[in-house]
């Protein structure tokens, strides 16, 4: 189970890596060092961005916003049934469902550091001029 979901997690982060570094390299057309470089700079932050944002959710930032909006679309049905009381226990159930799916978060960052490490890399022969 637990390497299903770093299998997972390296995947996703693989993937968003390389749709945001095509994306930029064939989308800026400098298809030289300074486009490989800035091209897996950027997609590297991107990768570690959107790890960020992950942590983010996971920690039950938005938990009140999204109970928020629940009771207003729920306000709207007919009937007087209400999943969840109050906020907290919104938010509590959120913590149970949480602990039960554990998000990796390592993959993200390995992946970003090849991408790192790449744009390091194509800066240092742009620099030298090796073509």
């Amino acid at each position: 189970m637990n390497k299903k979901r770093i299998i997972t997690s390296l995947l996703i982060a693989s993937i968003i890596g390389v749709i945001s570094f095509v994306s930029i390299f064939c989308g800026r057309r400098l298809f030289n060092y300074t486009g490989l470089t800035d091209a897996f700079f950027i997609s590297g932050a991107i990768v570690v961005g959107i790890a960020g944002l992950i942590f983010t959710i996971r920690t039950g930032s938005f938990d009140v916003l999204n109970y928020g909006v629940y009771r207003l679309f729920e306000s709207f049905k007919k009937g007087n049934e209400k999943k969840w009381d109050t906020a907290l226990d919104y938010k509590n159930e959120q913590n149970i469902k949480r602990e039960k799916n554990k998000i990796i978060y390592w993959p993200y960052f390995v992946v970003s550091g090849v991408f790192f490490i790449l744009a390091i890399i194509f800066l240092v022969l742009f620099y030298l001029n090796i073509r």
